[in-house]
């Protein structure tokens, strides 16, 4: 506050100004009668976090990515329970005033007394509280205008989602039905082209996936059996590198 009184209301951005702002930090320890400053560890801490604490917050490039993503722009009473939550928390962020994401609410250990720590932790989890309130706010409009009605989602999902929200991703793959009918190339790429390649279980995998559908249990149940197990895995684990490869079997 200090800071931005005497710079017109901008934060310290060079490194000149940081340098100069870790000085205005550490200008606040008590010092003895002798005026040598106290050991006090709460301000140490502060000037390390200075550099962490200045960097600008904002939408993640992959949050951002996700509200552009189709099935967010497109809901439909159709839309799976995460893509409604995800519609809600983009009006959330287009509607608030400094167009962020929700607060977690969680606050990491640092040096302090108990009373001033316990005072800290409840402005953060009250303002998380009342930012998932307006995310639900907006989820259930999104729902409403969707046709799946209010009440979809629980209010512990909608929580969870909003701690997380910064660390949301979207990952898409085949289908295990794609899958099977023609395994992936590109894995098949990684197992030729790296012996070490994490590929290789994968096609352990479908093998013994195989062993099980034609012996009814997994290989190396049966102690007695363990070396027949290893020589049948032997015979088929080839089986899905050449059918990988666009050989049918």
């Amino acid at each position: 506050m200090e800071w931005k009184k005497a710079h017109s209301g901008a934060m310290p951005k060079t490194w000149k100004e940081k340098k100069e702002f870790k000085k205005l930090v550490m200008s606040g320890i008590r010092k003895n009668a002798d005026g040598v400053p106290e050991d006090e560890e709460n301000f140490d801490e502060a000037v390390k976090q200075v550099n962490s604490a200045l960097v600008p917050s904002c939408v993640p490039a992959k949050v951002q990515k996700i509200f552009n993503d189709p099935k967010c722009l497109q809901i439909t009473e159709e839309s799976t329970d995460f893509w409604m939550m995800v519609g809600g928390l983009r009006q959330f962020v287009s509607n608030s005033e400094n167009g962020l994401l929700p607060l977690r609410g969680s606050l990491p250990d640092m040096f302090s007394d108990s009373d001033k720590y316990i005072k800290l932790q409840n402005i953060y989890q009250g303002k998380a509280k009342q930012d998932m309130e307006a995310v639900t706010g907006h989820i259930s409009q999104v729902c409403t205008k969707s046709g799946c009605g209010n009440g979809k989602i629980s209010e512990k999902d909608i929580k969870r989602f909003c701690r997380n929200a910064h660390f949301l991703r979207v990952v898409r793959t085949r289908s295990l039905q794609s899958e099977y009918e023609s395994p992936s190339k590109s894995i098949m790429d990684c197992l030729t082209s790296d012996e070490i390649s994490d590929a290789v279980w994968y096609v352990l995998l479908r093998a013994v996936e195989r062993f099980q559908s034609t012996n009814g249990r997994l290989p190396g149940m049966n102690n007695a059996e363990w070396e027949s197990d290893v020589n049948r895995l032997n015979v088929l684990t080839p089986q899905f590198v050449v059918f990988s490869s666009g050989t049918t079997f």
